[in-house]
């Protein structure tokens, strides 16, 4: 596969999940998310699990340039993602809460 996924939130939860199926059929991963610790320990993981490469970036993606710092970080280890997976609730709750407040609808975002 060697396809790069960046995927937000990715030691918790659904993101965990995210990164291990990916890894699992051999896919690279940019993980982000606020713990750098916590993003290390998981690249370590899945790293020597999956024998994949893992890159992480440590951002609080609630502040407003944080889509501009995840792109720095992965321009200057010059990967850019071929899949992005944004699985930070706090994120799309905040634009949720400025689409509604700007009379935008989101009525059918996730309809097929």
């Amino acid at each position: 596969m060697n396809h790069f996924a960046l995927i937000t939130g990715s030691y918790g939860g659904l993101g965990a999940c995210f990164v291990t199926i990916h890894a699992k059929k051999g896919g690279d991963l940019i993980l982000a998310g606020r713990d750098q610790a916590k993003l290390d320990a998981q690249a370590k993981e899945v790293s020597e699990k999956f024998h994949v490469t893992a890159y992480t970036i440590a951002v609080d993606l609630s502040r407003a340039d944080a889509a501009q710092i995840i792109y720095n970080r992965c321009k200057d280890i010059g990967i850019l993602p071929d899949i992005i997976i944004n699985n930070a609730v706090l994120y799309f709750i905040i634009n949720c809460y400025i689409a509604y407040n700007m009379r935008l609808s989101f009525c059918n975002i996730f309809k097929a």
